[in-house]
């Protein structure tokens, strides 16, 4: 399902996205970096699979405190942030990922890894 936020992601609105989680946070509330869009693509997956560096290392950095966060959560291609960061030339965002623990091991369905 969709969000709102996957939906500005989708749209490349840093500054909405941005504004919506500082929102969130600053009204206490908890934002579900897990949920999936109907591609199976977190928030953060999702800002790396349409190449915003910055937007990713914003969610990046945001999603890690959220206990249930998997870094290497996957889509429904076996893809994860670091497969899209590597396939894509971003790399901040790899050594970032890489720094917290993103698996440089995983596979995806075409049995590649990033």
């Amino acid at each position: 399902r969709n969000t709102a936020l996957h939906t500005f992601v989708v749209n490349e609105l840093f500054d909405v996205v941005t504004y919506m989680i500082q929102e969130a946070e600053r009204f206490k509330q908890v934002i579900d970096y897990t949920i999936r869009d109907f591609e199976g693509k977190n928030i953060l997956v999702l800002a790396a699979k349409i190449r915003h560096e910055n937007m990713a290392l914003y969610i990046l950095a945001r999603a890690l405190k959220q206990v249930n966060f998997n870094i290497n959560d996957a889509d429904k291609d076996g893809m994860t942030v670091l497969h899209y960061a590597c396939a894509f030339g971003m790399p901040r965002l790899a050594e970032q990922l890489i720094q917290c623990g993103a698996s440089m091991t995983v596979v995806n369905k075409k049995q590649r890894t990033p």
